[in-house]
């Protein structure tokens, strides 16, 4: 699962969806069920 939070990871709908769904990618690469903030991932963004 991936998840940002308004307004620390986005101030608009579209840069939110993107950096969730880079959480969600960034969890995916773990293997096993995890989740992922935006946090993790901002400097990839």
């Amino acid at each position: 699962m991936g998840a940002a939070q308004y307004p620390e990871h986005g101030s608009d709908a579209e840069t939110l969806l993107k950096r969730a769904d880079i959480a969600m990618y960034h969890a995916k690469e773990g293997g096993a069920v995890q989740c992922a903030t935006s946090l993790s991932i901002c400097s990839r963004s």
